[in-house]
């Protein structure tokens, strides 16, 4: 079953979503998204950004790919990804990005890869990071 954030907060008796009552790198609303618990403290993300071979339409080339874990939990959440060369215009989208795959985990959280649409090129910068969508 899927729940708001209100519902969840009140679970764990948190009530601002910018607290952070335990003191790991993660908000109360961040743990929300990620299934983690707003008061025991939890590592930083093991969010990964990689350049990885990968075959797409037959050919195989380089990807910037980045991986995150999320939770199931929170009613309507989407995630993708965005890629940036500057770390302040960023883009996302099929123009942009591709979602190579998803692993679920069976304790209530997924971990999905998200890709560059163009190979990744040595001569230039590229960013991403993943997006978490709420209705």
């Amino acid at each position: 079953p899927t729940v708001d954030y209100a519902t969840w907060a009140a679970r764990f008796g948190v009530v601002d979503p910018n607290g952070n009552q335990d003191g790991d790198p993660l908000t109360n609303f961040e743990e929300f998204l990620r299934g983690t618990s707003p008061l025991l403290s939890d590592p930083a993300p093991a969010d990964r950004a990689a350049v990885e071979l990968l075959e797409v339409d037959g050919v195989p080339d380089f990807y910037l790919t980045f991986t995150f874990t999320y939770s199931l939990e929170p009613d309507g959440l989407v995630t993708s990804a965005e890629i940036s060369d500057d770390l302040l215009n960023w883009n996302g989208g099929p123009a942009f990005t591709e979602h190579v795959g998803t692993l679920y985990h069976g304790d209530g959280t997924a971990t999905t890869t998200w890709r560059s649409t163009e190979p990744a090129s040595l001569d230039e910068r590229m960013f991403m990071r993943g997006v978490f969508t709420l209705p």
